[in-house]
C-alpha cells in the first residue's frame, strides 16, 4: 500500500483517555490538527507533550501512526484530524 490518502478523525472525551491515531501499524506522512487548543501528544506511552496552539498543523513525515497517542489536557472533549498519505513501499 503506497501513497494511499489518509483521512482520520479521532474524538477524545477525557483526560484519562489516550487514543492511538491508528490501531494497526501504518507508516505515513501526515498533518495533525486539533479542534481545540489544549491537547497532549505522546509516542509509545512516553512522556506527553502538552500543547496550547490554535490553527496549526503538526507535520509528521514517515511516522507509524500506531505509535502516536493523543489526549485532551483540559477535560473538554477534543477532536483530532489526521490528513496525509501512506508512504510508498
Amino acid at each position: 500500500m503506497g501513497n494511499t490518502p489518509i483521512v482520520i478523525r479521532k474524538s477524545i472525551s477525557s483526560t484519562a483517555n489516550w487514543v492511538r491515531l491508528s490501531d494497526v501499524a501504518l507508516v505515513a506522512d501526515i498533518a495533525l490538527r486539533f479542534g481545540s487548543t489544549t491537547f497532549s501528544v505522546r509516542v509509545d506511552g512516553g512522556d506527553p507533550v502538552a500543547l496550547n496552539v490554535a490553527n496549526v498543523n503538526l507535520e509528521f513525515a514517515g511516522v507509524d501512526l500506531s505509535r502516536i497517542e493523543i489526549s485532551t489536557t483540559s477535560g473538554v472533549p477534543v477532536d483530532a484530524y489526521v490528513v496525509g498519505n501512506t508512504r510508498g513501499a
